[in-house]
């Protein structure tokens, strides 16, 4: 009986992690969609990545998600999940994300599986993975953004795709230009 008492305390211990683990990374993914810096940093790593599940870096660090944070609150870009899953030190979700541009240019929103690492309390790794659909998206999403850079180079618009305020800022002045001329 007690062996029976010892393994239920530790699959309820689980549980309890699994839960808070979840809960954090809610907690992140609600401050990250109001584009809350300073409140979603405090559910992560000091040392934070975001990385493609081929190892390529998305987000090399805290600053550079700031810097992406602010380009996301211009560009009003959202994600919305779909569903997440949680055991030990990690949460797995789906989530489908948007945004202006995406709007504009009539593209599809895409949907990504990300697997949240958790240590010590602290989200240190965001593993980001393709959804079956993924690369036909993405194909037809590059047809609308090609049509757009046509557009730009005709206007003579210059843009910097960069992932900060001021390109979202020149981004978006650029896409309503094209939304007025079509």
């Amino acid at each position: 009986m007690k062996s029976y008492s010892i393994i239920l305390l530790i699959i309820l211990g689980t549980c309890g992690y699994s839960t808070e683990t979840a809960q954090l990374v809610k907690e992140y993914l609600l401050a990250s969609n109001d584009y809350n810096f300073e409140r979603a940093s405090q559910f992560l790593d000091l040392d934070y990545q975001e990385v493609f599940i081929d190892g390529s870096v998305e987000i090399e660090d805290l600053n550079q998600l700031k810097d992406f944070m602010a380009w996301r609150k211009i560009m009003n870009s959202k994600s919305r999940l779909l569903s997440l899953e949680s055991s030990n030190d990690t949460v797995t979700t789906v989530e489908k994300t948007q945004h202006f541009m995406d709007s504009i240019l009539e593209r599809k929103p895409r949907t990504f599986k990300i697997k949240y690492v958790v240590k010590d309390d602290k989200i240190l790794k965001s593993i980001i993975d393709t959804m079956p659909g993924h690369s036909e998206t993405v194909s037809y999403n590059y047809g609308k953004f090609a049509e757009f850079q046509e557009f730009c180079s005709e206007e003579e618009i210059e843009l910097d795709m960069g992932m900060t305020a001021n390109g979202a800022l020149q981004l978006k002045r650029a896409l309503e230009l094209y939304k007025k001329d079509r």
